[in-house]
């Protein structure tokens, strides 16, 4: 679970033109929230850069029922964004319903950004899921996955921390993606929670365990699954797909509550929509949890799962580290903790209020702010 609160944000008031900027203070990404004309978006590329700067763009219309959002990136933030405000007639009437754009940026040009392609892409989806998980309805067209390194996924993590503090102090969003009460729960744990239970394990590896009970030699499909559209996507075949089928194991997926259901529950769920369901080669069964609960749905066939819940409550993380100093912060996005875990984050909490961050070449250099 990524903690964006400990990057913190700075918010200045609307000007003339109705810009809103906003910057993380310990690290680099900025965001402007400005109205969808000309003049604006000229005045932040301006800002951004005086060279083509990459970034990504979300467009935003307010009027309605729902919120509709349509995310963007590009190479070229400024001759992107007049593109959408210019084109045929038909491209103008259907722009003409965005009142505001977000723009992102780390403030750099294209030769020294850390948003290439791949990074601007795998931060396209993840606003769009981002977006999904806050209610808006997103109109944007799936894109091609990008393919990158494990040194990117470094930055790409940064990033998101980053958008995540600033769309959050923003007002806009309030959920994040990944919630805690989500996370998986660590296979050591897991193992001492179905002990705890009566059960004792006889073999566990990651997809598949089997445990003993009563003299009964019981199987056990062990799926995290794949987060979609607020739900949880646990895939079944082969033989996972026969342990269900025969009613006498469990499917376990280590999230939330730990949901821990009986081959026979779940075999009702996908009885219920056909006779022949299991001649299929792939069964896709999505999840939700909740906060002391959680739902399976098969199509459009859906059962209440949480009397299978080994854990109601949130499972809570083991930490060696001492008792944390929370700060409140109140934000337009509510009310907000602030944690400091160690002292080096609070030294650099302090730090960054005394000083100017500035980030120059991916390396951050401190100015001290000149006294009177």
């Amino acid at each position: 679970m990524r903690s964006p609160n400990l990057l913190g944000s700075l918010r200045l008031p609307e000007n003339g033109l109705g810009i809103v900027r906003a910057r993380t203070i310990l690290g680099s990404m900025r965001m402007w929230d400005l109205p969808f004309d000309e003049a604006a978006v000229n005045q932040v590329v301006e800002e951004i850069c005086s060279e083509a700067a990459p970034g990504l763009y979300v467009l935003v219309e307010e009027s309605g029922h729902r919120e509709c959002v349509y995310v963007g990136q590009s190479e070229n933030l400024r001759k992107r964004l007049l593109d959408h405000m210019s084109g045929s007639q038909h491209s103008r009437s259907r722009c003409s319903r965005w009142s505001r754009v977000l723009v992102f940026s780390d403030g750099r040009c294209a030769s020294q950004s850390d948003l290439n392609e791949e990074v601007r892409l795998s931060i396209e989806d993840y606003l769009c899921e981002v977006f999904r998980v806050n209610d808006y309805d997103v109109s944007t067209k799936s894109t091609r996955q990008p393919r990158y390194g494990a040194y990117y996924d470094l930055i790409i993590e940064k990033i998101k921390q980053e958008i995540d503090s600033l769309l959050l102090y923003s007002g806009r969003i309030r959920r994040l993606t990944g919630k805690v009460e989500e996370r998986v729960v660590d296979s050591k744990l897991l193992k001492e929670i179905i002990e705890n239970k009566g059960y004792r394990i006889i073999k566990w590896g990651k997809y598949y365990g089997k445990i003993e009970k009563d003299n009964q030699t019981l199987d056990v499909v062990i799926r995290e699954g794949s987060f979609k559209n607020g739900e949880w996507q646990v895939t079944l075949r082969d033989d996972s797909k026969q342990i269900i089928e025969s009613g006498r194991g469990f499917l376990l997926v280590p999230r939330g509550g730990i949901l821990f259901a009986p081959s026979s529950f779940i075999k009702s769920i996908l009885d219920s929509s056909s006779s022949s369901v299991f001649k299929n080669n792939t069964l896709d069964l999505f999840i939700r949890f909740q906060e002391q609960s959680a739902c399976i749905r098969y199509k459009s066939y859906e059962s209440d799962a949480s009397p299978h819940l080994l854990m109601p409550r949130t499972v809570p993380r083991k930490s060696s580290r001492p008792p944390s100093r929370d700060v409140e912060v109140e934000t337009p996005a509510g009310r907000w903790i602030w944690t400091h875990d160690t002292k080096q984050q609070r030294q650099r909490f302090k730090l960054a209020l005394r000083h100017r961050c500035k980030n120059i070449g991916g390396r951050r250099r401190r100015s001290k702010i000149k006294r009177k």
